[in-house]
């Protein structure tokens, strides 16, 4: 995200929420999204980087719901 490589769609919403974000460690060094305080939300944040994170894991192994033929075919 720092090197402005990932982009969206201009959502007030979303952009509210990523400007909560806090990078907390854990005892690892690895870093995961929290907030600074209680009434700020972060969900659009951290659901944009789970989607970004399963799309990174092998992506051809995955279709979308909306590809499947079962969804046509009744």
């Amino acid at each position: 995200m720092r090197s402005g490589r990932l982009q969206h769609d201009g959502s007030p919403v979303l952009e509210w929420c990523i400007g909560n974000v806090v990078g907390k460690p854990d005892r690892r060094g690895n870093l995961y999204p929290t907030k600074a305080r209680p009434e700020q939300k972060i969900d659009a944040a951290v659901a944009l980087v789970m989607a970004v994170g399963r799309s990174m894991t092998e992506p051809e192994q995955f279709t979308s719901i909306f590809e499947r033929a079962e969804l046509w075919m009744g």
